[in-house]
């Protein structure tokens, strides 16, 4: 993958989402992993409505997305959303460092506060 890479990119429309977790890499080919990549949602509100210790807990690239994960060392980005985030209009996964081999997302579930 080649920096700065970013896919599902708009993939989800007034979701709210209440976890998340995205395993890369697989059996045949387990280096075939993310690294050094976050996992970023768009808020529906702007950011200056959202509560002020979501605003102050996480951080915000320069075009407006919180960072609510990361991948681990083993590929797998798991965590729950911050309530107060709410309806979210963009998730996508942005790669911060370039890597020799190809990355396999193998596993995605986003659950929602009704799906609990």
């Amino acid at each position: 993958m080649k920096c700065p890479d970013a896919f599902l990119r708009h993939v989800w429309f007034s979701l709210s989402p209440a976890s998340f977790l995205f395993r890369s890499g697989n059996v045949e080919h387990p280096s075939d992993r993310l690294y050094n990549t976050t996992v970023e949602v768009l808020p529906v509100q702007p950011l200056s409505h959202l509560p002020h210790n979501i605003r102050t807990k996480l951080k915000v690239t320069n075009d407006s997305y919180l960072i609510i994960g990361e991948f681990d060392d083993m590929g797998v980005a798991e965590g729950s959303v911050e309530e107060g985030v709410g309806v979210v209009r963009s998730l996508r996964l942005s790669v911060h460092e370039e890597s020799d081999n190809w990355a396999i997302l193998s596993e995605i579930h986003i659950l929602t506060p009704d799906s609990r």
